[in-house]
C-alpha cells in the first residue's frame, strides 16, 4: 500500500471517531434532559440523602380511632312536674378499665345510680320508645354522638332518724286531739242546757272528771317517751305536745268548775226550801187572820 492510501486511511479513521465522540456526548445530554424532565426532580445531595434517611427512622404520627360507643345523654325528671336534669355519660371515663364492647344496660344504671340516687330496680331506661334490658349490650344499640336516652324512676328518700319517736308521739298527739273534741261537745252542752236540769249538769260533771284523768295519762305517755339530747327536733315536738295537754286541762278545769258551782248552788237552795217542812208551816199562824183579829 503507498503512503498517500496509508494517510487517507488514517485521516477517515479520525474524522470518524471525532464524529462518533460527538454523537455520544450529545446523545448523553439528551439523555440525562429526558430523564431530568421525567422524574421532575434532581439528584439529591449526599446532605440530602442523609436527612431523607433520617426521616424514614422517625414513627409516623398515631391516628385517633374514633370510640366504639359515641358519648350520649341521659335525661331524668327529678320529680313530677319538675325540671329535667340531663346526664351526659362518655363511656371511655365512665368506665375507664371496662371493654367498651362488654358493657350492657345494667353496667350504665350502677352508673346512674351514683350520679342521681335512684336504685337500680327503680331505673326504667327508655330509647327510641323502647324500654332496655339490663342485659342488652350498649354497643349493639348504635348511640350516636349526643343520643338522648329518658330515664323514669325514683330516688331513695333517706330514713328519717326521728321517725321512731316521731311516730309514737303522733298517736300520743292522736289521743289528746280526741280528747279535745268531746271537750267542745261538753262545753257546748253545758251552754244549752236549763240551769234547772240537775241531773244533766252531774252527768256532764262525771264525764268531764274522766277527761282530765285521760289527759293526765296522755302526760305519762309523752313523759315515758324517752328521746336522746341530739334528736332536737322531737324533743320539741313532745315539749310542744305537753303544753297542748296542759292546754286542754285547763278548759276541763273552766268546765268542772261551771258544773260544780251550779251544784252547790242547785244543793243550797233545795236544802233551805226543805228546812221549812209541811208542818212547820201549818203550826206557824196565819198572817192574814192575826192581822184581821
Amino acid at each position: 500500500m503507498s503512503s498517500s492510501a496509508g494517510e487517507s486511511f488514517e485521516k477517515f479513521v479520525t474524522e470518524t471517531a471525532s464524529s462518533v465522540g460527538d454523537f455520544i456526548n450529545q446523545t448523553g445530554d439528551r439523555v440525562a434532559d429526558l430523564l431530568k424532565d421525567a422524574v421532575g426532580m434532581k439528584r439529591p445531595s449526599s446532605s440530602e440523602a442523609h436527612e431523607m434517611g433520617s426521616s424514614k427512622s422517625k414513627p409516623s404520627p398515631a391516628t385517633t380511632t374514633a370510640p366504639l360507643i359515641s358519648p350520649f345523654n341521659v335525661a331524668y325528671g327529678v320529680n313530677p312536674g319538675g325540671k329535667t336534669v340531663l346526664y351526659p355519660v362518655d363511656v371511655s371515663k365512665a368506665f375507664p378499665e371496662h371493654d367498651a364492647m362488654a358493657l350492657t344496660v345494667h353496667d350504665l344504671q350502677l352508673h346512674l345510680q351514683s350520679l342521681t340516687q335512684v336504685p337500680v330496680a327503680r331505673q326504667s331506661l327508655i330509647y327510641k320508645g323502647a324500654h332496655l334490658q339490663a342485659a342488652q349490650r350498649l354497643a349493639d344499640l348504635q348511640l350516636r354522638h349526643g343520643a338522648k336516652l329518658m330515664m323514669l324512676g325514683q330516688a331513695e328518700v333517706p330514713r328519717d332518724p326521728d321517725e321512731e319517736f316521731k311516730k309514737r308521739l303522733s298517736a300520743l298527739e292522736d289521743e289528746i286531739s280526741a280528747v279535745s273534741m268531746e271537750l267542745l261537745e261538753m262545753e257546748m252542752f253545758l251552754d244549752s242546757i236549763p240551769r234547772t236540769e240537775k241531773p244533766a249538769f252531774k252527768t256532764a260533771h262525771t264525764r268531764l272528771l274522766h277527761l282530765n284523768e285521760a289527759l293526765m295519762k296522755t302526760v305519762m305517755k309523752i313523759d315515758a317517751v324517752e328521746i336522746p339530747a341530739e334528736r332536737t327536733e322531737a324533743r320539741a315536738l313532745r315539749k310542744s305536745l305537753v303544753q297542748r295537754v296542759h292546754v286542754e286541762m285547763a278548759r276541763v278545769d273552766r268546765a268542772i268548775e261551771r258544773c260544780a258551782n251550779f251544784l252547790n248552788v242547785r244543793s243550797r237552795s233545795t236544802s233551805r226550801s226543805r228546812s221549812t217542812s209541811p208542818s212547820d208551816r201549818k203550826n206557824q199562824p196565819d198572817a192574814s187572820k192575826t192581822g184581821g183579829s
